[in-house]
């Protein structure tokens, strides 16, 4: 599953969370019994990394759902939260090396500035840059934090 970042970001930050559905009748369960075609297992996932899963009672009391659907639809469920919990994971490596590595820029403007302005061939700008480089990732982290969720209640109101 692929997702559009500002609708994970929605998800999160405005409806509480990102959910993931499994009905009984998606796992070539052709039987399933008409009454029973509602049921559903859910998962949701909050932004502080909680994970709330719903198995309905129906499914569970009923012995006839239990032994015949449950377990498949289980694994299907399963497997859909498992990639959506790998996307979710591999976003949040790749943004956690985007900001250590404005880290390392800044750090590396800031000691070439150092050496210049040092042997006397830089002037105080490379210093100011690298420091403002480091500071960078700070301002993008909390920067993006407030931008982000300014514009979901924005968009959340149209």
């Amino acid at each position: 599953m692929v997702f559009d970042v500002f609708t994970i970001l929605k998800k999160f930050y405005i409806e509480g969370g990102l959910d993931i559905s499994t009905p009984f009748t998606e796992t070539d369960n052709n039987d399933f019994p008409e009454d029973e075609q509602d049921l559903v297992i859910l998962t949701v996932i909050q932004a502080d990394a909680d994970i709330i899963t719903y198995i309905p009672e129906r499914a569970v009391e009923n012995s006839v759902i239990r032994e015949a659907y449950l377990e498949k639809t289980w694994e299907a469920h399963q497997k859909k939260t498992e990639t959506v919990i790998r996307s979710l994971h591999r976003s949040r490596i790749f943004f956690r090396g985007m900001s250590k590595g404005l880290i390392f820029l800044g750090a590396v403007i800031l000691l070439q500035g150092g050496y210049k302005f040092w042997i006397g061939e830089g002037t105080l700008y490379y210093m100011i840059a690298g420091l403002l480089s480091g500071l960078s990732s700070f301002l993008v982290k909390h920067g993006g934090r407030f931008l982000v969720q300014w514009y979901l209640k924005r968009k959340s109101k149209t």
